[in-house]
Parts: C-alpha cells; structure tokens; sequence
C-alpha cells in the first residue's frame, strides 16, 4: 500500500518558541504572540484589531529555528526518510529554502521539492490549503495511506476531510 508521510513542523517536529508579532500604522509592536497563542481558537477577537500587520520574521530565521528544541515527531521523521518512505513538509512557514537548511544541517537528506509552503496570498486559509496540498498529492501519487505527524486540530480535521476514502492516521507528536 503506498503511503504518504506528512510533518508538520512548529509545535510537531520543534517546541517552536518563534513569535508573530502585531504590528500598528505607526510601526511599533503591539504585542508578540507565539504559535499556541496565535493558533488559539479564542485570540481571533483580539489578532483581528484593524490597522494591525503581522511580521513573521523569526519564522524565517535559520538562526531560530536552529535553536528551537526539537520534538519526538523529529526522530519519526528521521526513520521515515531513513526508511526510504514518500515524506513531505507540510507548512505555514514561507522560507523553504531556510527549511531545507535547517534538515541538512541535521543530518537530514531531504528532497527540496518535497517541502510544501503556504502562500499567504492564498484564497485558502491554512487548514484548508493543507487539505488541498494533500488531497491532490495522494490522487496524483495514487496514495492510498497517509500518516500525518500535525498538532493543529483544524489541520487535522481538515485533511481527513479532503482525503474520504484514504485511510489517514495521526502519529504521536509528543
């Protein structure tokens, strides 16, 4: 059965300590939040205050995401790509040349057209996209299993949605 592995990687394969930050018409930081707080279903009042706009600079950070504590869901990867498996990265980061860095630098050989970033000029939002990116891989590559290492729980659900009929199962993270 060919299978599909999918990482995700702030809050899966690292304990991303990376911050988004507000920023106001003036240019001055509002307030600095993490993933767990930017991704939290109760912060949406709060990030959408008009005039704000996001700087997600420490996300494109090789210098950051090389000091960010890595995860289980990291060595899954490892013997994934070890095992010679059809792995992704599957993101709403933007550098994946930064994220190509950040696997060679730790051992990884790691195809580079096999790192999937979001565009934020997507129609789509992020739980979306991911389920698109997916839903079409597995028709084009006739994938009839994937095996998804994802923290966010809208990503999840969203995946399983786009991909009726796959079997989807989630891998430990933690």
């Amino acid at each position: 059965m060919k299978t599909l592995y999918i990482f995700d990687v702030d809050d899966t394969l690292i304990d991303t300590k990376a911050c988004i930050r507000a920023i106001d018409k003036d240019g001055n930081t509002v307030f600095r939040a993490g993933t767990k707080v930017f991704n939290a279903p109760d912060s949406t009042e709060r990030l959408l205050q008009p005039g704000l706009t996001w700087d997600f600079t420490e996300f494109e950070s090789l210098e950051q995401i090389m000091s960010e504590p890595k995860l289980p869901a990291f060595e899954a990867l490892c013997r994934a790509v070890q095992d010679d498996e059809f792995v992704i990265i599957l993101t709403a980061r933007q550098k994946w040349v930064m994220l190509h860095a950040w696997l060679v630098a730790n051992g990884i050989d790691f195809p580079i057209d096999h790192i999937f970033c979001y565009d934020r000029s997507s129609k789509l939002n992020v739980p979306e996209w991911k389920g698109y990116v997916t839903r079409c891989l597995c028709k084009i590559l006739d994938i009839k299993k994937v095996i998804l290492y994802e923290d966010d729980p809208e990503n999840i659900k969203s995946i399983k949605k786009e991909c009726e009929g796959i079997t989807v199962e989630v891998g430990s993270i933690g």
